[in-house]
């Protein structure tokens, strides 16, 4: 299956969970991240129920402090 994360295409072999692309892309343990599956915000504690489907959008924005 081909999904876009962060407007790049990744390819995985079969259908996962978020938590599961999450942790296979190195995103799972970061701090202070948001993640919008398909242009809707997904909480952290959703990830594990939220399956991710063939052409699915993944949005991923890590807070930053500054100004």
């Amino acid at each position: 299956m081909e999904i876009q994360i962060n407007n790049q295409t990744r390819v995985f072999i079969a259908a996962a969970s978020l938590q599961e692309i999450m942790e296979q892309e190195g995103f799972a343990a970061m701090p202070g991240i948001a993640v919008a599956l398909n242009d809707t915000v997904c909480p952290k504690d959703e990830w594990t129920k939220t399956k991710v489907q063939d052409g699915a959008l993944i949005t991923i924005i890590k807070a930053s402090q500054g100004g």
